[in-house]
């Protein structure tokens, strides 16, 4: 299982399949190993496996060691320089990259949507709206997605963003101002919403909407004003509440929002969050200004 995953994660570097295997191969002998060890060993075919092992130790992944009868042996660099190296290179890579890409890159005069499918990417496009935040972050998310996204909301933090968050649901402990969504129940959250919503907002320049239901995960990521107005009127919303809340019970109205018919939209945020998923599954289905 572990052999198989690190020839799949070397591959995901640049190495090939035969460079992957080999390299895993020497990486777990005791001794240098010649040739057809490692061809014995990798299932490399013994018709490449010296060539491949000579990419390897053009990439400095391996070390020729040389025999007294002439032959040649082969050993492995360390994992944890190769890993290293690899780290470095990497950072190297996309250091040179930002900077050439952004010296290239012209400013954009329109508004874009692009239409997110999927939990992973749905949760990677919520790591990046927090990692571009520069001066405030607005989020509306639950337990499970919170802790998925601490580390990117702890380093905003870090640079001395404002971060504030709307939580439904207890034990969540974001860097920042975490305001718990008390007012009105997860449960009847959910029920009423039909879908847990998950909201991010940087710098109000940019905003994610997040949406699971029915065990499967979509949402919108967009620059356009209207959405990021919206998107951001949902979080002042639930904060606002909120706070309206905690003031009525401290002058001894604790059930006032609950028991008063006017705020029945509000205490269940269906106002705006239907406003908002209306808006998100409208500008998604445009075909001339949505992006794949």
């Amino acid at each position: 299982m572990h052999t198989q995953r690190a020839v799949e994660l070397l591959q995901q570097i640049g190495m090939s399949g035969y460079e992957a295997k080999a390299y895993v191969a020497l990486l777990g002998a005791s001794t240098p190993m010649n040739g057809y060890e490692v061809a014995k060993k990798s299932g490399v075919p013994r018709s490449t496996v010296y060539e491949t092992l000579a990419k390897l130790v053009a990439r400095g992944a391996a070390s020729v060691v040389s025999n007294d009868d002439g032959t040649s042996r082969y050993v492995a660099l360390e994992s944890s320089r190769f890993v290293d190296g690899m780290r470095r290179d990497t950072s190297a890579t996309l250091a040179g990259l930002d900077v050439v890409l952004s010296e290239l890159s012209g400013k954009q005069n329109t508004t874009v949507v692009v239409h997110v499918n999927g939990r992973a990417q749905v949760r990677d496009r919520f790591i990046d709206v927090i990692n571009k935040s520069r001066e405030r972050l607005w989020l509306s998310v639950w337990p499970r997605g919170a802790e998925e996204l601490r580390a990117s909301v702890t380093a905003a933090a870090e640079r001395g963003v404002e971060i504030t968050s709307v939580v439904f649901g207890r034990g969540v402990d974001l860097p920042g101002q975490v305001i718990a969504h008390e007012y009105s129940d997860p449960a009847t959250v959910v029920d009423v919403m039909g879908c847990l919503f998950y909201v991010a907002v940087a710098d109000q320049s940019e905003a994610i909407v997040g949406i699971r239901e029915n065990n499967s995960t979509w949402g919108v990521w967009s620059d356009d004003l209207a959405i990021v107005t919206l998107a951001l009127q949902y979080v002042y919303h639930d904060i606002s509440m909120q706070l309206m809340g905690q003031r009525l019970a401290e002058l001894g109205e604790p059930d006032f929002i609950g028991t008063r018919i006017e705020f029945s939209d509000m205490q269940s945020t269906a106002m705006l969050g239907r406003s908002l998923r209306y808006l998100a599954e409208r500008t998604a289905s445009s075909s001339s200004r949505t992006s794949p």
